[in-house]
């Protein structure tokens, strides 16, 4: 069972990773933010179920990547952090 567990948590990491590339790097994402919110949710259900199967590069374990470039700008209402799109 944990092999095919295993298996899932790898599949959904390799997914998010590709989803999270399209939306931050290439600006092109494939599916809607509820969706990839979705994925996630999976991921980090199945390895709060099973915490050993967790690994150092899944996307759950970091808060970020490297930013190449942002223009600031001022909001007049404060730009607050969602935690996902729902």
């Amino acid at each position: 069972m944990n092999e095919s567990i295993a298996q899932k948590l790898e599949q959904l990491r390799k997914t998010i990773r590709h989803h999270e590339y399209l939306y931050y790097v290439k600006s092109d994402p494939e599916i809607s933010d509820y969706d990839f919110d979705q994925l996630y949710k999976e991921l980090e259900e199945l390895e709060a179920q099973f915490p050993l199967l967790i690994t150092a590069d899944s996307p759950t374990q970091r808060v970020g990547d490297a930013v190449t470039s942002f223009a600031t700008a001022k909001h007049r209402v404060p730009m607050l952090s969602i935690d996902n799109s729902y």
